[in-house]
């Protein structure tokens, strides 16, 4: 019998088991689908689109170990295969190996596991660029936006490194330790940076700011108060200095700060919210009103907040049906 007729009883063996493997994919039958591929490449070893199918189940299962051989087979039989490229990028990624992935997932334009890959690999701005690509593709993506906080973050701290080791005496270098004396709750020790930092630049934007958030959560009302009123035009100081206020019960203080505020940075929900609490506390109803249904509308974590203020305003006003609409929900 010739080579050529045993190569075509063989794929003719292969056929039914190729037909069987695709139907139990199709089926979710993964292991009966690997099974009968595997008998298929028995028959026929070199078909590359049985090595890239059987490739796919592994991938489909997650069985990344088994994934990347065969795939890489099937590739080295064919390999103009995005797809393939792309399943063996991702497969090598979730085993560790981010350098190898990289060029895989290039080829198959993968671009979050790419932007994964590169990050991993130390290659920040390359990947923060694939990543605001996938980003567009897939804007509300928690994977995507995750990779692309690390690398923003990465890039902020590799930033601020070479500011502290190349210019450590510049007044950057020290609100940087200022912030993180902050952050570490050794306010007495930012505020002396801080402060040194005004003084040798008392002009220089965010630092009241700074010195004002640092107050405010430690519930220095009068001293956050005075740090964000001497920010100046700032429309997140009149925010903040407006809410101050309004905790120490200064109402038509704040109400004129929140007003400021909301017309210098219209729809920021933080301000809307305590525009409508600073005019429901000077009587105004309908100010109110109008400002919690702009938060709802907006959205975001302060809309369930407005949808109970709301709630709370209508109930009083005796509006049943208006209640009922924002009445909280367990």
């Amino acid at each position: 019998m010739s080579w050529a007729v045993c190569v075509a009883l063989l794929f003719q063996q292969a056929i039914p088991q190729i037909e069987a493997g695709l139907k139990a994919k199709q089926e979710g039958r993964l292991d009966d689908a690997i099974a009968a591929y595997r008998k298929a490449l028995e028959a026929e070893p070199n078909l590359w689109a049985l090595q890239a199918s059987l490739g796919e189940v592994y991938y489909r299962k997650r069985d990344y170990a088994n994934a990347i051989p065969t795939l890489r087979r099937a590739l080295e039989l064919k390999d103009d295969q995005p797809g393939v490229h792309g399943m063996l990028g991702v497969s090598l990624l979730s085993q560790g190996q981010a350098a190898q992935a990289i060029t895989h997932l290039e080829r198959g334009q993968v671009w979050d596991a790419l932007g994964a890959a590169l990050l991993e690999s130390g290659r920040t701005r390359e990947a923060l660029a694939r990543l605001e690509l996938a980003l567009s593709k897939h804007p509300d993506d928690p994977d995507v936006l995750f990779h692309l906080g690390q690398a923003y973050g990465r890039l902020s701290r590799e930033a601020f490194d070479q500011i502290a080791a190349r210019h450590p005496d510049s007044l950057r270098a020290r609100q940087i330790r200022a912030e993180a004396l902050a952050a570490a709750g050794r306010m007495d020790a930012a505020e002396q940076e801080y402060r040194e930092v005004l003084r040798l630049r008392p002009d220089l934007p965010g630092i009241h700011l700074a010195l004002g958030e640092m107050f405010l959560a430690a519930s220095a009302w009068e001293k956050a108060a005075a740090e964000f009123r001497a920010e100046g035009g700032s429309p997140v100081a009149a925010a903040r200095l407006g809410g101050v206020l309004l905790k120490l019960g200064r109402t038509e203080e704040a109400l004129a700060e929140l007003s400021r505020a909301d017309r210098l940075r219209p729809d920021a929900p933080e301000t809307l919210y305590d525009l409508g609490k600073a005019r429901a506390a000077s009587n105004d109803d309908a100010g109110a009103e109008k400002a919690w249904l702009r938060v709802v509308a907006l959205g975001g974590p302060l809309a369930g907040q407005a949808h109970h203020q709301l709630f709370l305003l209508y109930r009083r006003l005796g509006r049943a049906a208006d209640a009922e609409r924002h009445r909280p929900r367990p």
